[in-house]
């Protein structure tokens, strides 16, 4: 009776055990993939001049790579190695822009000196309590962020990329001539303030469906630097910095930095 039961622990042990492994190592994915993105909203904001707010997702890419680092496997070590080779550049190219990031840790020989959540050493503060804000996304966008213009940034390309179907006319009933009727789309849809992953004209352009195919619109045609300056200024609240929500967007836009009429 004793040999059967020691036998039953054994088999309990050995389900618990790589499940928990497996889900480790689908956590460290996850970190990695936050990283990633940091990273490439960083290049998209940089592109469009908005250097400190490029150097905000790059300070919350090293804190999230470091955990990265602490939980990471030999498995890992490909992917870890391309992110941090990117955040290095990133520190390169935004320090000639005078922003000031934290020191650049260097790349690790070995991964796993923290396998367990608790106090994180270098901040002092609870680990993984600071992990989770930086996988929620609320990291980089605070309330000292650098305010991005509707009038002089967003305007010009809703004109540029969706002025001949959209904003001098209304194909498919939506019509963005005004700022007022831009928010008013597609039953108040089209845009939602704050929440750019529920704004349907965020969705349109990601899916490739805006501007469309066939027309002499390709997909390329709206650069991810723009959609990623869209996708910021609804998670700043869709804020509106002219004279007339009423007045056509077209009337006295600026043409966005670096590109003709």
């Amino acid at each position: 009776m004793p040999e059967f039961r020691f036998v039953i622990a054994l088999i309990v042990m050995a389900a618990f055990f790589p499940a928990s492994r497996s889900d480790a190592q689908v956590d460290n994915t996850q970190r990695i993939e936050k990283v990633r993105e940091y990273v490439t909203q960083a290049g998209s904001l940089f592109k469009n001049e908005l250097f400190e707010e490029s150097g905000k997702r790059i300070k919350s890419a090293q804190s999230l790579i470091q955990r990265a680092f602490d939980a990471g496997t030999e498995t890992d070590r490909e992917a870890l190695e391309t992110e941090y080779r990117r955040i290095a550049k990133a520190h390169e190219l935004l320090a000639g822009k005078g922003i000031e990031l934290p020191e650049l840790m260097a790349f690790p020989e070995t991964f796993g000196s923290a396998d367990e959540p608790g106090i994180d050493d270098r901040s002092g503060t609870d680990a993984s309590t600071k992990e989770n804000s930086d996988l929620d996304g609320d990291s980089p966008d605070s309330t000292d962020e650098q305010t991005v213009s509707f009038k002089e940034q967003i305007a010009p390309l809703f004109v540029q990329h969706c002025g001949n179907c959209h904003v001098s006319g209304s194909k498919g009933k939506f019509n963005m001539g005004t700022f007022e009727k831009l928010l008013a789309g597609a039953k108040g849809k089209a845009i939602v303030p704050g929440k750019p992953d529920e704004s349907r004209i965020v969705e349109l352009i990601e899916t490739g469906e805006m501007p469309p195919a066939g027309r002499g619109a390709a997909r390329s045609e709206f650069p991810g630097a723009d959609l990623e300056l869209i996708k910021s200024w609804i998670l700043q609240g869709s804020k509106f910095d002219g004279e007339d929500k009423k007045a056509p967007i077209a009337g006295n836009q600026n043409t966005p930095p670096g590109r003709g009429p």
